[in-house]
């Protein structure tokens, strides 16, 4: 009964440490360590939540910024990218760039933010189809590449709804810090200030036509 006991306890502390740890950076209050508003310090890869902006303020930061899925910084290439031009009410997303073997490439659509939900309205994918897929090369991060593929463009009439937070984030001094968003199956997603719109149409100039054609 005793061997049990340590047994049970054992798996218990492994429990914590593995679940809790999946917590870091996920989020927290305010304040905590006794600080509170230009005080508060934020660690790298800590997250906070945004209390304060109302939806319209939120519409108006997210305008003409670029979002990294999952990343503040960037390696070998960009990762997965949601982008809102600074007019209107467009949205485009771009599959990460190290991801070889994944077919829908890019995405174009509406957005909306009511309500603590926001809406994506898709209406055009650019996909990879046919082709077949090899061992990776180069830069690549995913486990396969596809090759001999052919680019389609493809309208669609997609949908999607997703809850709604603001984050910060950032190094420890207090002008460092960023805001971010968590939005449902995309994840965290952090503001690239250093990237503009502009880099995007470059970098993504060959999606970005297709898009828009």
């Amino acid at each position: 009964m005793k061997t049990l006991r340590l047994i049970l306890l054992g798996a218990a502390v492994l429990s914590v440490a593995i679940f809790g740890g999946c917590k870091h950076g996920s989020g927290g209050k305010d304040g905590q360590n006794g600080k509170t508003g230009d005080d508060l310090r934020i660690e790298y890869g800590e997250t906070l939540p945004v209390d304060d902006m109302s939806e319209e303020e939120i519409r108006e930061f997210l305008r003409g910024k670029v979002f990294q899925v999952g990343s503040a910084g960037m390696a070998a290439g960009y990762g997965a990218l949601l982008c809102f031009p600074a007019e209107g009410d467009e949205y485009y997303w771009f599959c990460s760039s190290m991801d070889r073997q994944s077919r829908v490439r890019a995405e174009h659509g509406a957005w909306a933010l009511e309500g603590g939900f926001m809406t994506f309205s898709t209406d055009k994918l650019v996909e990879w189809q046919g082709g077949s897929f090899s061992f990776p090369t180069g830069s690549t991060g995913s486990r396969f590449e596809l090759n001999d593929y052919d680019v389609v463009v493809s309208p669609v009439d997609i949908e999607s709804s997703f809850n709604f937070r603001m984050f910060k984030f950032g190094h420890p001094e207090p002008t460092d810090i960023q805001l971010g968003f968590n939005c449902g199956a995309f994840g965290n997603l952090y503001n690239l200030s250093s990237m503009g719109i502009d880099v995007l149409e470059m970098d993504y100039a060959e999606n970005f036509a297709l898009l828009r054609g």
